[in-house]
């Protein structure tokens, strides 16, 4: 499916062309900057012989070799200033459920998986000759810290945060599923263990306030980020207006910087190996993300710091 593919929709200025790529194989798109997202979702639909539900967009901005979703917005194009002869991608959505339930479910499982490895750790580690079943102070504020978290996490994904992706795929909410899940067992599997070994007191103490403040922190930074979302759907912008909280001056993404903090924190309370694991690949994916962040806020703002670190600052 090649060749050049006529807009059906009339107006003022001298279309222009972009190179598509769908499915492996290349298409022109013939477009112009007063079409909104509902006319280019529908004429890329079809192209794609799908529905709008199921479209993805995405682009490669500043040469960089993965791609950025682009948002709902009013003037798709205007927005992430794409220019004649830029690259687009179109990916073919499958299966997928509603995006803001999908991300309940990914952040209930962990803290149910948790909860019931607590609450059966009797059955479960049946084999243990142990007379005393007490819980030390570590493991106590282990299964707070992890609990308090997750449910944060879930009554923000079900009344704080605004998405906008509509719905997200089956094999997406699977990973995120297996990476969650599976860390919840392993790490609750060794907390609560009759052999644990419970660091000092003073430690659980340290690691349990630096939680707490990233947690806080964390919030803080999400409710700010909710409020240029609403002002921005208020105000009717295209652009994406650039966040002003301080913390946003020293990286991309201080949230994810205090959700670092936070598993800095819970690795400091119960120092088990596989807190520290799940810190590193907390800090990972955070880098991951926020440099995709990054992009997203320079397509929408070309005088946006490209220097700013993502994660840490004056290291990551």
């Amino acid at each position: 499916m090649s060749g050049e593919y006529p807009s059906s929709v009339l107006y003022d200025e001298p279309p222009k062309l972009i190179n598509v790529e769908l499915g492996g194989e290349s298409v022109r798109f013939q477009y112009t900057l007063k079409m909104k997202i509902s006319d280019v979702y529908s004429e890329l639909a079809r192209l794609a012989h799908t529905t709008v539900k199921r479209l993805i967009l995405s682009y490669i901005p500043f040469g960089e070799t993965f791609y950025v979703v682009l948002l709902n917005c009013e003037d798709v194009f205007s927005q992430v200033r794409i220019s004649p002869g830029s690259n687009l991608k179109i990916s073919i959505m499958g299966p997928s459920i509603n995006y803001r339930f999908g991300q309940i479910l990914i952040n209930l499982f962990p803290l149910l998986i948790f909860s019931t490895i607590f609450l059966f750790r009797d059955f479960i580690y049946s084999i243990y000759d142990s007379e005393d079943d007490s819980l030390s102070l570590a493991q106590v504020a282990g299964l707070f810290l992890w609990d308090i978290h997750f449910i944060k996490r879930v009554l923000e994904s079900a009344v704080l945060h605004s998405f906008t992706r509509k719905s997200i795929e089956i094999t997406s909410l699977l990973s995120n599923f297996a990476y969650l899940i599976s860390f919840g067992v392993w790490i609750g599997l060794t907390l609560f263990k009759p052999t644990f070994y419970p660091p000092e007191t003073v430690s659980v103490e340290i690691g349990s306030i630096i939680f707490i403040i990233g947690l806080i922190m964390n919030f803080i930074c999400h409710v700010h980020l909710r409020r240029l979302r609403s002002s921005k759907d208020k105000d009717r912008r295209t652009e994406h207006p650039l966040p002003q909280l301080k913390p946003f001056n020293l990286v991309v993404c201080p949230n994810y910087l205090f959700e670092v903090v936070m598993w800095l924190g819970f690795y400091f309370t119960i120092q088990t190996i596989e807190s520290f694991v799940f810190l590193i690949v907390v800090l990972f994916r955070m880098v991951i993300n926020a440099r995709e962040k990054k992009l997203h806020y320079i397509s929408q703002n070309p005088e946006y710091n490209r220097d700013k670190n993502l994660v840490i600052p004056y290291i990551i």
